[in-house]
């Protein structure tokens, strides 16, 4: 999905008809044993599309809320504007905004991290899951709640969901801040240009 976006399509429209079905059935699977009693570190489910809304792509396709912490302490005047104005719709994970302005898309220098911290992130939630550090996700929580409230929700009340998220969104800043700070120097480059060209 996220190949896809840096090309500039739509990944979850490609991909959500092949890959729905079963995210759909999991998160059922998981509702079922659970009101039959199971408890949940019991269910037989870990991945899930909320699994993947509330580990993985926080703030969006990409883990992009924490490009955006970035970009809103950027020395570019338009990557910290972008970041700030980015900020609450990525938080509640509407991310259009940072890769269509970025952009993201087709970018090589961004590609990587948007690609590369949404599996580092899935590594991370699957072995906190698996190994009972965190509640398994049971609910489907409204995908536009900010990431630590949606885990809270998703995982029945569990409070280390939303610490885990947290963790993740700083693990991502991480994985993206080298990335980000050789993009925006060449971007900080590119308006000194212009000044001087003024």
């Amino acid at each position: 999905i996220c190949f896809f976006w840096v090309l500039g399509i739509h990944g979850p429209a490609i991909m959500g008809p092949v890959i729905r079905p079963f995210w759909d059935m999991s998160i059922a699977e998981n509702l079922e044993a659970f009101t039959n009693g199971a408890n949940v570190h019991q269910l037989p489910n870990i991945f899930t599309e909320q699994f993947l809304q509330w580990f993985i792509w926080i703030g969006g396709a990409g883990t992009t809320l924490s490009l955006v912490v970035l970009m809103m302490f950027s020395k570019s005047t338009y990557l910290k504007s972008l970041g700030r104005l980015s900020f609450l719709p990525g938080l509640f994970n509407i991310n259009e905004p940072v890769i269509f302005g970025v952009p993201i898309v087709l970018n090589p220098i961004l590609m990587i991290p948007f690609i590369f911290a949404p599996m580092v992130l899935a590594t991370i939630a699957w072995f906190a899951t698996k190994l009972g550090l965190v509640s398994e996700v049971v609910f489907t929580a409204p995908w536009t709640l900010p990431g630590p409230i949606g885990a809270f929700m998703a995982t029945g009340g569990d409070w280390r969901a939303a610490v885990l998220n947290i963790v993740l969104i700083l693990v991502a800043i991480l994985i993206y801040y080298p990335f980000f700070v050789a993009y925006d120097k060449n971007e900080l480059a590119k308006e000194q240009g212009k000044q001087i060209e003024e």
